[in-house]
């Protein structure tokens, strides 16, 4: 658990590079933020003003991870779904949204 003092770049070193570096060595991996509303989630995966977010931080590293390796192939799929549960419809009751990304990239 972290506090609002917190930097995304604090949270990426202490939890979310251990995900990356096992992702690189060919474990699959999930970096998944979970709060109520407003509590910075979205900041913190996307990042905002100067601070890169954790997706940023994450494709730096694993592209640094792979330009230092000595294995010569790599294949890289990698997805980002961001849901969101929206509230005030005549109903009363909540819809809950998403908008997801995917990219694959393979080389030598």
């Amino acid at each position: 658990m972290f506090d609002e003092g917190a930097t995304t770049q604090e949270l990426y070193t202490s939890v979310c590079s251990k995900v990356v570096s096992s992702v690189v060595n060919g474990i699959n991996g999930t970096v998944f933020a979970y709060g109520q509303t407003s509590s910075g989630k979205t900041r913190t995966m996307q990042g905002g003003g100067a601070e890169m977010g954790v997706l940023q931080l994450a494709a730096e590293e694993i592209f640094a991870l792979i330009e230092a390796s000595e294995h010569t192939d790599f294949s890289i799929r990698a997805s980002y779904t961001h849901f969101a549960l929206v509230t005030g419809n005549s109903t009363g009751h909540g819809a809950c949204t998403s908008r997801r990304a995917a990219t694959s990239l393979s080389g030598s």
